[in-house]
């Protein structure tokens, strides 16, 4: 039944049958991450299989599409489907390429970032497209700042980090540091950091030891968590 259900062959590197029925189990109950194996597995063997946009609805709908999109987060997800590195590079491509377009629909910040990702020919390899990339980029910024407006503390961090690295979009340390200072009362342990810098340097704020070795303080308070974000409630 399964062999008439996946429309294939068997291939010489398919997964083993009794892990496909769990695996789709797994899915049917809002695994995320069996939805996400059981897409590469489709994108592999049979890209142009229906069941493929199912999965992939799947990893969207229930899971953090966001983060999914972030290549290293697909290599975690993918070891042992395929033969070599090349092969699930180019299927996360394909599954980020996917998920990445999807999300940006709904204006969905972080994709939007992954977008541009994409046409800036850096994590990606689209092939560089900086028009596209400066487009993508905008509306990134557009959308963060409206949540940073409507006072979401993480948004307010990356909308500072976005307008002083000037990734594609104009860099402005003044507004910068306005919403680092904004993400930094918020509680936000790496806005703390950043302002604490900016009052050290004088970026986009009049230098001030007294104000950074604060900032400073209270950023060493905090905890930091995995990966250096923060794990402040709120995010």
């Amino acid at each position: 039944m399964l062999e008439v259900d996946w429309g294939m062959k068997a291939p010489s590197r398919r997964l083993p049958m009794h892990a496909i029925a769990w695996y789709r189990l797994a899915s049917a109950k809002g695994d995320v991450s069996t939805s996400f194996k059981l897409a590469a597995y489709y994108i592999e063997f049979s890209p142009s299989n229906p069941a493929l946009s199912d999965y992939l609805d799947r990893v969207y709908a229930r899971g953090d599409g966001p983060l999914i999109l972030l290549l290293e987060t697909c290599y975690g997800h993918l070891p042992g489907l395929f033969k070599d590195t090349d092969e699930r590079i180019q299927c996360c491509r394909i599954l980020a390429r996917a998920l990445a377009t999807k999300a940006a629909d709904v204006h969905d910040p972080d994709a939007e970032h992954c977008m541009g990702l994409l046409y800036d020919g850096v994590d990606y390899i689209e092939g560089e497209d900086e028009e596209k990339a400066r487009y993508w980029f905008g509306r990134e910024l557009a959308s963060r700042l409206q949540l940073a407006r409507a006072g979401d503390v993480l948004n307010q961090y990356k909308v500072g980090k976005l307008l002083s690295e000037g990734r594609h979009v104009a860099i402005d340390r003044s507004i910068a540091a306005h919403w680092y200072e904004r993400a930094a009362n918020g509680g936000h342990p790496l806005a703390q950091a950043e302002i604490a810098e900016c009052y050290r340097r004088g970026l986009g704020v009049a230098a001030d030891p007294k104000k950074a070795a604060v900032w400073e303080k209270r950023a060493a308070e905090q905890d930091l968590g995995a990966n250096n974000e923060p794990t402040t409630e709120g995010r």
